[in-house]
């Protein structure tokens, strides 16, 4: 048997992942696991995943989801940008499935504070 050496809490436990959307019927699915998501919120995204935003803060709240279906890590996925409300800013994101930059949705009074 092989004890790892590092501890788990010092890993990472949020990924942030892009969203897999279906051109018809434009269902928003987890690009891990495939499950349909439905309830739309803000989840919490550290810092590191937000490019070109000048907040003082470790985590930023993005519209969009939190995936149920993984239980050893938080798999959030971004909504993308065209479904999140007016009163929301298009901010670049560096996702862990991308090699680029995604738009994401974050609230105003977070980009102007």
């Amino acid at each position: 048997m092989t004890i790892s050496q590092s501890s788990p809490q010092d890993l990472p436990r949020e990924t942030v992942l892009s969203p897999d959307v279906d051109p018809h019927s434009g269902v928003v699915r987890c690009s891990l696991c495939g499950q349909e998501l439905e309830d739309v919120g803000t989840p919490l995204v550290p810092r590191r995943f937000l490019e070109d935003l000048d907040v003082d803060r470790d985590v930023i709240p993005v519209f969009g989801y939190r995936c149920s279906n993984h239980r050893r890590e938080h798999v959030i996925i971004p909504s993308p940008v065209d479904h999140a409300p007016e009163s929301y800013s298009r901010v670049d994101a560096r996702l862990d499935d991308r090699d680029g930059a995604m738009p994401v949705a974050v609230p105003n009074p977070v980009i102007n504070a």
